[in-house]
């Protein structure tokens, strides 16, 4: 009778270790593969933050421009420039925000105004009729104005242009190329 070892033979323990290497080889590639993606994606993530921030600042600077009502009351001829910091000490982005495009203009209708202060300045004396609240002609026309914001920044290769329009209630003094 013959009894068994209870060592395996020597073939069988090589066999063993290429498993095994092959086992780790698998697993190496999987890890490379896994710290690639998250590299990709970190990337992806950072380039989504640089292109909101860029927005954000685009968004300031026709929010400036736009709370300027001295911006309106003639046609602007100067560039202005807005700076954002996020840390508060230096510029992080910086927006280029040129003169506002009129986009069109038509006179209001003695019937379209209020009686509110602004309005009130609007009406024409000379041809204001209660009765006639719809009379065509009146001191103002309201003008649709194209304020637009661009940032290139260099350092991480954004570039962002937003466009916003706004209606002005305006003298009719003023113009639109």
């Amino acid at each position: 009778m013959i009894i068994p070892s209870q060592f395996p033979s020597r073939s069988a323990s090589g066999m063993v270790l290429v498993v095994v290497l092959i086992l780790l080889g698998i697993l190496t590639i999987i890890v490379a593969s896994l710290v690639r993606t998250s590299n990709v994606n970190f990337r992806i993530v950072g380039n989504q933050q640089y292109r909101e921030e860029a927005r954000l600042t685009s968004q300031l600077g026709i929010e400036s421009y736009i709370s300027t009502a001295a911006n309106f009351a003639a046609t602007p001829t100067a560039t202005k420039i807005e700076q954002m910091s996020l840390d508060g000490v230096s510029v992080d982005y910086s927006a280029e925000v040129p003169p506002a495009t009129c986009l069109g203009a038509r006179t209001v209708t003695n019937s379209e105004l209020s009686d509110s202060a602004a309005d009130i300045q609007c009406r024409n004396a000379l041809n204001y009729d209660a009765q006639l609240a719809n009379a065509p002609q009146t001191n103002c026309k309201d003008i649709v104005w194209d304020v637009q914001a661009a940032v290139n920044d260099p350092n991480t290769g954004t570039s962002v242009e937003l466009h916003q329009g706004i209606a002005v209630r305006s003298k009719v003094s003023v113009s639109c190329p």
